[in-house]
């Protein structure tokens, strides 16, 4: 497992924080902030590395609008009004799937603040954010990869952190997380998202 550095988190929690702080999210700094998000996977074992791959084409697809759309508010409504926001592989989709991605590392985040072992932290947190979005097979063949995640020893070890110094960074990360989360999931307010139908043929 290579190491990500102790640069890795401190710059996570920047990016987010700043976005935070933003009274309107506009699609292009949203979209530089998930590049930040990414290595993560990387330290979630083989299971989320479709996730990794997922989260990154659907950032890519997201920064690829931003001219035509600045904000994130503008990706969801064009979505509303072509009837598009919950087609896969839509703009709007895709933001959706980011924000519940998003939340999927903050609550993991929170989890190990408070104390967890790795695998109970992402195991609740994987049920209340991104199971509700996956078919009843895509949760059985991640839970049976859970088996498969690092100790909590190895993850910080990993990021380059000490329990101390992740500490500080992680509840930096959930506090800004929290309201950009709740920015965008207000967007979809009444709208309902299909589950995703991704298979693990990957793993052939």
């Amino acid at each position: 497992m290579a190491h990500e550095g102790p640069e890795f988190l401190p710059r996570l929690t920047a990016a987010f924080v700043e976005l935070g702080t933003r009274d309107v999210l506009e699609t292009r700094e949203f979209a530089d902030a998930c590049v930040t998000v990414l290595p993560i996977f990387n330290y979630l074992g083989s299971v989320f590395l479709i996730a990794r791959n997922e989260f990154s084409s659907k950032r890519d697809s997201i920064a690829a609008v931003a001219h035509r759309l600045p904000m994130l508010y503008d990706i969801v409504e064009e979505g509303k009004a072509n009837n598009t926001v919950t087609v896969k592989n839509s703009p709007g989709r895709n933001l959706h799937r980011l924000m519940n991605s998003i939340l999927f590392i903050s609550l993991i985040f929170q989890n190990l603040a408070n104390g967890q072992a790795m695998k109970e932290a992402v195991a609740e947190s994987y049920e209340r954010s991104l199971a509700p979005m996956h078919t009843w097979v895509v949760r059985a063949g991640i839970k049976t990869g859970m088996m498969a995640l690092p100790t909590r020893e190895d993850f910080l070890r990993a990021l380059g952190e000490t329990e101390s110094s992740a500490l500080t960074h992680m509840q930096a990360f959930v506090q800004a997380t929290e309201r950009v989360v709740q920015e965008i999931a207000r967007l979809y307010q009444g709208v309902t998202m299909p589950r995703s139908d991704f298979t693990f043929s990957w793993w052939q």
